[in-house]
């Protein structure tokens, strides 16, 4: 079964809380990652944390893995997205989490949504397989 389409878009409208700027704008993601990115956001989370990353504050860890899982997720974005080196030009922390929250919960839509999808074709397999006269049971038993 090929996977269902591994993106999803929603829209951003929140102030930020340092600056008082409105930023707005829709986001795509992508749901899941391959193995590639998930490696590239790794090097991208070491890349902000510098030589000793165990060293940096927690808010700092945190902040980097946020903005290293956006780097590779985020498949379109809006201009001032882009215009801020994918965040980390920003000055507003609660912006960053509000995207890296809605695309975790786009993810977890999307497993959802897939789980979903196996169910109902799961059903439908024992349907025919209980119609064969098998009730599911694999064959030769």
């Amino acid at each position: 079964m090929p996977l269902p389409n591994i993106e999803s878009t929603f829209t951003v409208s929140v102030k930020g809380e340092t600056t008082g700027h409105q930023y707005l704008g829709p986001f795509t993601v992508k749901c899941i990652l391959t193995k590639r990115e998930e490696f590239l956001s790794d090097i991208r989370r070491r890349e902000l944390l510098g030589p000793a990353p165990e060293d940096a504050l927690p808010s700092i860890r945190n902040n980097a893995y946020a903005l290293s899982q956006l780097y590779v997720r985020i498949a379109d974005a809006p201009a001032w997205w882009r215009e801020s080196d994918f965040g980390t030009g920003l000055h507003d922390t609660n912006v960053i989490a509000e995207i890296f929250e809605k695309s975790l919960e786009a993810a977890e839509s999307w497993r959802k949504r897939l789980a979903a999808e196996a169910d109902k074709a799961e059903a439908v397999v024992k349907k025919v397989a209980k119609r064969a006269g098998r009730d599911g049971e694999p064959a030769g038993e």
